[in-house]
């Protein structure tokens, strides 16, 4: 069972998760109706990771990646594959607990999700599911709570930023393995230097549209900015010294407000207090 889980790619599967949870939630949704939700993310980005994990397999092997279940042995090829059969069949169901609105939105971003899975991440691109996938799954929350209205344009588009930052990031680590087995996705294209300082900045941008894209900042929002800006003047300061594993770590500790202000952006608009 854990070697299934390690297989989940459990990281991102619990974050998402949790983001569409949390966001639910600060949309006004029933603690039941946020559930649903959570219960849907988490069966779609279960079938997400095994599928990945079960097209990789021979792609892992080469680049002999024993963190992989399938390479290190935790798991059979074939046990692995009927389970990621049966998790892409359980979405449909999954995603139907929170209502028929959001089930056609949520198939549509685990579509694009799937469409990575099955040749994208080798191709300039990779980052177009991310760009997709994520921005649909705000869609499909706000479908969920239709009470609130829809998503608003700016933050489907700073959820569509941080999603290309994401992925960029997310690549980083394992780019030189990647090309070693043949990978040829934008990340690997752009090179490790290209790709983390670009995820940086993207996830920057991010933060900036988060932030002020609803014209009424609160106190936490600016402070995730000043946060921001202080890591990216230290690590103008510190890469010269330390290299590009500093911007990897900005991009990490980014990413991560990104994802807060994010997931508490559906909280209404008469609760925000404005900039001074």
């Amino acid at each position: 069972m854990r070697a299934f889980a390690r297989a989940s790619h459990p990281e991102p599967t619990v974050a998402v998760t949790a983001i569409a949870a949390a966001y639910t939630v600060t949309r006004g949704a029933s603690w039941r109706k946020a559930a649903s939700v959570g219960v849907a993310v988490l069966v779609g980005q279960i079938s997400v990771g095994w599928q990945n994990d079960t097209i990789d397999e021979h792609r892992d092997c080469e680049a002999a990646r024993q963190d992989k279940p399938l390479v290190s042995g935790a798991i059979q090829a074939a046990d692995l594959r009927n389970a990621s059969i049966t998790a892409t069949l359980a979405c449909l169901p999954a995603s139907l607990l929170p209502g028929r609105r959001f089930a056609l939105r949520h198939l549509a971003a685990l579509g694009a999700a799937w469409s990575y899975n099955a040749g994208l991440k080798a191709t300039p691109l990779s980052v177009v599911p991310y760009c997709a996938a994520f921005p649909l799954l705000v869609v499909a929350i706000a479908a969920a709570v239709p009470e609130r209205g829809r998503a608003p344009l700016w933050l489907l588009g700073g959820t569509a930023i941080l999603a290309a930052g994401a992925h960029l990031a997310n690549a980083y680590p394992d780019i030189e393995a990647d090309l070693a087995s043949g990978m040829r996705g934008l990340p690997q294209r752009m090179g490790p230097r290209n790709s983390v300082v670009s995820a940086v900045a993207l996830l920057a941008g991010a933060t900036v549209v988060f932030a002020f894209g609803d014209g009424q900042p609160r106190r936490s929002n600016l402070l995730g900015i000043a946060a921001v800006a202080g890591m990216l003047g230290y690590g103008a300061k510190a890469a010269a010294r330390r290299g590009r594993t500093v911007w990897f770590k900005i991009a990490m500790a980014t990413a991560a407000i990104d994802v807060a202000l994010l997931a508490t952006s559906g909280r209404p608009a008469t609760q925000t207090s404005p900039a001074p």
